[in-house]
């Protein structure tokens, strides 16, 4: 069995409001396209992805977006937004269907993905939206700096680790003597924990997790059909 698959042209029943057809929207509030199909893992039905189609603007049409990257603004939003613009994505390779059937074929498509993922100046500080300086042990000729195997940065280990719309890192805590703001990071007092729902504010929305909780509960059936 193949480790990803996708819906197609299945559908939940009413009780469930699809993502797909929604509008996606960049980080310039530029449209990118819309929500067509969602790829999930076949082994646990978690969402890893979801492909957009462009309807036309990108010359390969479609491209994919880590599921953890998906996000609202504020709960009941009928569209979603992802930190991106379309100068990047255009540098994503061309995504075709057929390479999820064949683990080495999509194994060669996460390399160049995470490649082009990778190509740019930006950097988050993990479950923050907010830019960082790279510590002296990240940057390239620090005596504290480590190798780092670009194997393990694939799509899904990117999707995992792309930060949230409205987060806050526990890191972003600091010491009670010190506390306010420095620079654009906000820090609280030492002692000070907040609810890390309350934290990070609205993310995918109620209607992305009862979405994907459909999608965990039918796997089996999905699979199933596509088979048949």
């Amino acid at each position: 069995m193949a480790i990803y698959g996708n819906l197609k042209d299945y559908r939940f029943d009413s009780e469930v409001e699809d993502i797909r057809g929604a509008d996606v929207y960049g980080s310039n509030d530029e449209k990118l396209g819309e929500i067509e199909d969602v790829i999930f893992d076949s082994r646990s039905g978690e969402l890893n992805y979801v492909v957009i189609d462009t309807g036309g603007w990108l010359t390969s049409q479609r491209f994919l977006v880590p599921a953890r990257e998906i996000m609202i603004r504020e709960e009941g939003d009928e569209d979603y937004r992802v930190n991106l613009t379309k100068e990047q994505i255009e540098r994503f390779p061309e995504y075709k269907e057929e390479a999820l059937a064949n683990e080495e074929r999509w194994a060669d498509y996460e390399r160049r993905y995470h490649a082009a993922m990778e190509d740019g100046p930006v950097m988050h500080r993990e479950d923050s939206t907010r830019m960082i300086t790279p510590e002296p042990s990240t940057v390239e000729g620090s005596v504290a700096s480590s190798a780092v195997d670009p194997a393990a940065a694939t799509p899904r280990r990117i999707g995992q680790d792309l930060p949230r719309f409205g987060a806050t890192s526990q890191a972003d805590t600091m010491s009670p003597e010190v506390g306010g703001l420095v620079g654009n990071t906000q820090y609280e007092p030492a002692g000070a924990i907040p609810d890390r729902q309350e934290r990070r504010g609205p993310d995918r929305g109620r209607r992305f997790e009862d979405f994907q909780e459909r999608l965990r509960r039918e796997r089996e059936e999905i699979l199933r059909r596509r088979a048949a």
